[in-house]
C-alpha cells in the first residue's frame, strides 16, 4: 500500500502476547498493508536493535509509570489501570494525529487483556477487530464460562472425577480447562479482563474474531458458537518452528505450513479480511 493508510495493531506488553501479534503484523505487511505496532514502551525497548522487520511495519510505544514493565512484585490491578489510562491516550493520539497527517488508520486490531482499545477506536469511528492469540478451543471455553457455565465450572474444576460437555467441544475434565478459571489459581485476577473483553463486544449480533489457529486443526471449535464468527488466520509462529524436525508433530506442522503458505486456508482468510477492510 503506497498511500498512508494503515492498520494499528495493539497488544498487551507480555512476551506471550507480543510474539504472536508481531507474527500477525508481519504477515499483514507482507500482503502489502502497512502496520503500526503499538504497545507499552517497556516492551518496545526490549526488541533487539539488530532485529530486521519487513518494510511497512513500524513500532510505537507509550510510556507509563512502570518503566520496567510487569514484574512479579507489581500490583496487577494498578498495572492494568495504568495500561488502560496511558494506552487509551496513545491509541486516541495515534488515530487522530495519523488522520491529520493524511495517513489514516483504517482498522484497529487488538489482542486479549486490552478490551478498551476497541472502545477507543469505536468512539473515534474507526472499525476494530479482536485478535485471539490462543487456540479457538480456549476462546470457546472462556465464552461458555461467561455465558451460563461459570458456576458449574467454578465449583467443579478442581474435582478430578468431574467432566463437562460444552456445545461443539469434546468432553473436558478440570485439567483440560484454563487454570484462570480456578478460584485457587493465583492469576485468577485476569478473569474480569476476559469478561470485559466479551462484554464490550456482546452488543454485536455476529462477532468476528481473528484466531491463532487454522481450519484443519480446529474445525469444530471454530464453528462451535453461533454468535461468533471465528476466522482462522494462524498459526502465528515463526516459519523456523515449522521445519518438521520433530517427527511426533510433523503431521500438524505440515498442515500448519499448508494453511499459512500462499493460497492456504489461513492465507486466504487473512487476505479476505484485508480486502474487506480496504474496500470500506
Amino acid at each position: 500500500m503506497e498511500d498512508g493508510r494503515h492498520i494499528l495493531v495493539v497488544t498487551f506488553p507480555g512476551q506471550g502476547h507480543i510474539n504472536p501479534s508481531l507474527q500477525f503484523a508481519k504477515r499483514v505487511v507482507k500482503m502489502g498493508v502497512k502496520v503500526t505496532f503499538l504497545t507499552a514502551l517497556s516492551a518496545v525497548n526490549r526488541i533487539p536493535k539488530t532485529a530486521v522487520f519487513p518494510r511497512g511495519l513500524s513500532f510505537s510505544g507509550f510510556a507509563n509509570a512502570f518503566v520496567d514493565g510487569w514484574t512479579s512484585g507489581t500490583c496487577f490491578e494498578t498495572f492494568m489501570a495504568e495500561m488502560k489510562k496511558c494506552g487509551s491516550e496513545a491509541v486516541e493520539k495515534h488515530i487522530t494525529s495519523s488522520a491529520e497527517k493524511g495517513q489514516p488508520v483504517i482498522h484497529v486490531v487488538y489482542t486479549i487483556l486490552v478490551p478498551w482499545v476497541g472502545q477507543v477506536a469505536n468512539a473515534l469511528h474507526v472499525p476494530s477487530t479482536s485478535l485471539w492469540i490462543q487456540p479457538a478451543t480456549l476462546l470457546d471455553i472462556y465464552y461458555y464460562y461467561f455465558h451460563g457455565y461459570g458456576d458449574i465450572i467454578g465449583s467443579k474444576i478442581n474435582d478430578p472425577s468431574w467432566s463437562i460437555d460444552l456445545p461443539g467441544l469434546p468432553r473436558l475434565t478440570g485439567r483440560d480447562l484454563p487454570s484462570f478459571l480456578s478460584s485457587s489459581n493465583p492469576y485468577d485476577f485476569a478473569l474480569p479482563l476476559f469478561k470485559q473483553h466479551f462484554e464490550s463486544r456482546d452488543e454485536e449480533t455476529k462477532l468476528r474474531i481473528l484466531v491463532n489457529s487454522f481450519d484443519a486443526l480446529e474445525p469444530e471449535a471454530l464453528r462451535a458458537i453461533e454468535k461468533l464468527d471465528l476466522v482462522a488466520v494462524g498459526p502465528f509462529i515463526p516459519s523456523a518452528f515449522l521445519d518438521g524436525k520433530d517427527s511426533n508433530a510433523k503431521k500438524w506442522k505440515d498442515l500448519a505450513k499448508e494453511a499459512a503458505k500462499e493460497g492456504g486456508s489461513s492465507d486466504k482468510n487473512l487476505k479476505d479480511f484485508l480486502n474487506e477492510i480496504l474496500a470500506d
